[in-house]
């Protein structure tokens, strides 16, 4: 461990600092400002590049994307945003800082959406303390203000300069096998006064790696699904190359996407569940099993969605939680073909989407407890329904149908299971504020 950030860790732990006079007291209650305070001393026109890892944002060591091909350098796009948002915080020089913030990135990459896949990429250099700094008498740490000072008159700059190299599509999934993906040199940030003259893409198909021109699509097609380790490389105007892994997931060979597809979707009307004073309402779809030729509900499964923080984080949350929000986590992180399963079990899917996701558990119930009886009423036959709440959900639907049962008696919810998943029975913290999303927002 370096003493740069040996002595971070020292002013974050230390009993007491220097005593000052409280209009001097530095601001050590962040990490940041700890890291701020510790290099405070240093002539940081003398960082090549202007932007020191030990003086951002410390989440994970910037060493294994430095463009070579190594197992630990796979990239997806959080941790594309992670590493561009450690880079642009560790900017320690005077003057405005060239990479903009990551809230104006993450809104450039949002509004990026295409009918292909953006390949976004980030092309960095920074510097960091030479492990030898110290003992080479480069810099000195002064252990009564817990500082890092520069050595006068020393042989050599402590600073070594590296790069950082990160590349991801920005969809890490597709449910079939063929998908488009364009370069968009909108989407490259730098620091380097560097360009990229090259870009390749291995899309581990068996075709090697396929050159992407500016802005033109380029179509690409598995023979089978599962796991895809891609391989971008990107040739600079210095002739350097640059790469990293990318890991892309094929769902399946068919199209299972076309049963999730709006034409699909049904959404009645009947399934509008008008706020009241008790509850703010909620929103009824579903989707059929391929085995239900009724044209009705028959066996529902039927989902209480999780807390949808869309409407107090919408740059942390960037669309509301909806059915295909659901359906694509299950089929994409899970790996799972829920498609086909519900059809072996001949349920059909039903959603209910709540007007308010994140209000109150004891509110979002009542709203819960009139879709159940409203389902009930438009459903063909006498086959019970399956409850399934995720996250807050199972919280709110286990709520919703005890407080029923216990009214009404029997099983007056038609109901013969309730499974929840991920739902924080014993309660739990949240960190979202209505009225200060902001610091959520930044990653």
């Amino acid at each position: 461990m370096n003493k740069l950030l040996l002595a971070t860790i020292l002013v974050a732990f230390a009993t007491a600092l220097p005593k000052f006079s409280k209009a001097q007291a530095p601001d050590t209650s962040t990490i940041e400002n700890l890291q701020r305070y510790v290099a405070s001393p240093l002539n940081k026109s003398q960082v090549p590049t202007g932007f020191l890892e030990d003086y951002g944002a410390p989440f994970i060591p910037m060493a294994a994307y430095n463009g070579s091909l190594t197992d630990s350098n796979d990239v997806e796009i959080n941790l594309w945003r992670l590493l561009y948002f450690q880079l642009q915080t560790s900017y320690c020089q005077a003057a405005t800082n060239p990479l903009p913030s990551i809230v104006t990135v993450n809104t450039a990459l949002n509004n990026a959406a295409t009918s292909a896949i953006p390949v976004s990429l980030l092309l960095g250099q920074y510097a960091k303390v030479k492990t030898d700094a110290y003992t080479n008498n480069l810099l000195y740490f002064n252990s009564s203000d817990k500082r890092v000072y520069d050595v006068i008159g020393r042989s050599q700059n402590p600073y070594n300069t590296h790069y950082l190299f990160a590349a991801a599509p920005m969809q890490a999934n597709n449910f079939t096998n063929t998908a488009s993906f364009v370069y968009n040199p909108a989407l490259v940030w730098a620091n380097t006064g560097l360009t990229i003259s090259q870009l390749q893409v291995n899309f581990a198909n068996g075709n090697g790696f396929v050159t992407l021109q500016p802005n033109v699509p380029v179509s690409v097609t598995y023979a089978d699904s599962g796991y895809k380790r891609l391989t971008i490389k990107a040739t600079l105007s210095n002739g350097a190359v640059l790469q990293c892994y990318s890991t892309y997931y094929v769902l399946t060979v068919t199209n299972t996407q076309a049963r999730y597809t709006a034409p699909n979707i049904v959404n009645p009307t009947w399934g509008n569940i008008s706020a009241t004073a008790l509850h703010s309402g909620a929103t009824i779809s579903y989707i059929l099993s391929n085995t239900n030729t009724t044209g009705q509900l028959k066996k529902p499964l039927i989902v209480a969605e999780n807390m949808d923080i869309f409407g107090i984080a919408p740059r942390l949350q960037n669309a509301a939680y909806t059915m295909n929000k659901l359906l694509d986590t299950w089929d994409f992180i899970l790996g799972y073909d829920f498609n086909n399963a519900l059809d072996v079990a001949q349920y059909d899917l039903v959603f209910v989407n709540f007007t308010n996701g994140t209000d109150g558990v004891v509110r979002n119930a009542q709203a819960f407890k009139a879709a159940i009886a409203t389902i009930n009423a438009n459903k063909s036959g006498t086959l019970q329904n399956v409850v399934l709440g995720i996250g807050t959900g199972g919280i709110v639907a286990r709520y919703a149908l005890a407080e029923i049962t216990k009214q009404l008696g029997g099983n007056p919810t038609q109901t013969r299971l309730l499974i929840t998943h991920d739902a924080p029975h014993r309660g739990a913290n949240s960190p979202w504020h209505t009225n200060d999303d902001t610091y959520a927002g930044q990653l």
